[in-house]
């Protein structure tokens, strides 16, 4: 019974007015937000969280082959031997648990994740592309994928 004198005193519409005010302060508070705050650069030099850098490392053993292209020429076949993270710092610009930083080291090398490719959703796609945050965006000269004839 008194669930029935609840649903009349607060009807469906003003259920709806009170939904849409709601919705209306999230959006003037969304939109208070620099846009500076939303839209990060990646890191210079790029690194990776603790979880992104065992994401990495599993995704490319998996494979096993990377393809190194630096937008010129033919691209060639990299064999994944060893790879293992390396600690490079804590950055404190980055979001919270994000801040301690890796970096990878293929066959003994620094990787080089603006011309390294793994196949990823039927093509090539670029490394730093593909571990790149959501709320950053990658360096304006990569090349996110390699063309479909390399």
């Amino acid at each position: 019974m008194a669930i029935h004198a609840a649903k009349a005193r607060f009807p469906a519409a003003a259920a709806l007015t009170v939904l849409a005010l709601f919705l209306q302060a999230a959006g003037a508070r969304a939109q208070s937000v620099p846009h500076s705050i939303l839209i990060l650069p990646s890191p210079e030099p790029f690194s990776l969280s603790a979880r992104d850098a065992q994401q990495a490392i599993d995704m490319i053993r998996s494979v096993g082959l990377l393809e190194f292209w630096d937008g010129k020429g033919q691209a060639r076949i990299v064999a994944v031997r060893r790879l293992w993270a390396v600690f490079t710092g804590y950055d404190p610009r980055i979001f919270a648990g994000h801040r301690r930083r890796y970096d990878l080291v293929l066959n003994g090398r620094a990787m080089d994740w603006d011309h390294l490719y793994i196949e990823y959703g039927g093509g090539m796609v670029n490394l730093r592309a593909l571990f790149t945050y959501r709320n950053q965006y990658p360096p304006d000269d990569l090349n996110y994928r390699m063309p479909p004839d390399f």
